[in-house]
């Protein structure tokens, strides 16, 4: 067995020898350093108009040069949004309405699926551009059943193309999600 002392001393030495070499450590990192500072400077200028950039060292600047006769006319550029077919509380709500009375008039439980007694909840992504055009359908989570997923694309699919994306939504796409539940109700 060690001595307690040995132990405190072996200690004591320790945090000594540590202490020492992370000051020397310290004084050469200082000792090394530039007198540059680390880092860049960026000055952006006019942003309405094409990039032209400028380095001078650690020095960077953006400028803009004007290529329109009238920048004010640009209108913002159009985004895209994902939304719930069964949102009722969003601005498009009128819009999802139209779109979800066409696929409930098309959509069926396909006769085989229901004698059998097979069930489940097909949940179905589809895009629209901003003239109606239906650009994909994907099945996001599956109902466990081929032909009730099928069906689900199948309704959405032979309703297209739809009525374009009203100017006021401000979109060049609209990716909806849908959700068909299959249930025998017997």
């Amino acid at each position: 067995m060690i001595p307690k002392y040995s132990t405190i001393s072996a200690i004591a030495i320790s945090v000594a020898l540590h202490a020492a070499f992370l000051t020397a450590a310290w004084f050469i990192e200082i000792g090394s350093q530039s007198t540059e500072p680390p880092f860049f400077t960026v000055h952006l200028e006019d942003p309405q108009h094409e990039t032209e950039t400028v380095i001078k060292g650690n020095e960077i600047t953006i400028s803009k040069n004007d290529l329109s006769t009238n920048s004010s006319s640009k209108a913002p550029p159009k985004g895209e949004d994902t939304i719930e077919l069964d949102n009722c509380e969003s601005k498009y709500n009128v819009y999802l309405a139209k779109i979800r009375k066409k696929i409930e008039k098309e959509w069926l439980y396909p006769d085989c699926a229901w004698h059998t007694g097979e069930e489940g909840t097909s949940v179905i992504r589809f895009s629209i551009t901003e003239q109606g055009i239906l650009l994909e359908t994907l099945v996001i989570t599956s109902s466990g059943y081929r032909i009730l997923d099928n069906e689900s694309i199948r309704a959405v699919q032979s309703v297209a193309p739809f009525d374009p994306l009203p100017e006021k939504f401000n979109l060049s796409k609209l990716n909806i999600i849908a959700a068909f539940n299959y249930k025998v109700g017997r």
